[in-house]
């Protein structure tokens, strides 16, 4: 079973209640960039006919950060 592009997808969970985030990817090139850090720990991995579909890892919530790529300076900035 392959997947198309659009089910290639990684999900990123945290909340402040927590101390770690949650990474669910049925992403391979995301899966190797996972497996390859020692940030990264797998708790979870579903398979489908023996093959790996996807991986579920978590990591301390303070390795995650979220930034926009877009730089563009605006007329008010």
């Amino acid at each position: 079973m392959r997947l198309t592009p659009a089910e290639k997808e990684t999900i990123i969970r945290k909340s402040r209640a927590d101390k770690y985030a949650t990474f669910y990817t049925s992403d391979p090139a995301d899966m190797r960039k996972f497996d390859s850090s020692p940030l990264y720990r797998l708790v979870n991995e579903c398979t489908n006919d023996g093959k790996v579909v996807s991986r579920e890892y978590v990591a301390e919530k303070r390795f995650v950060t979220i930034r926009l790529k877009d730089k563009r300076k605006t007329a008010n900035h």
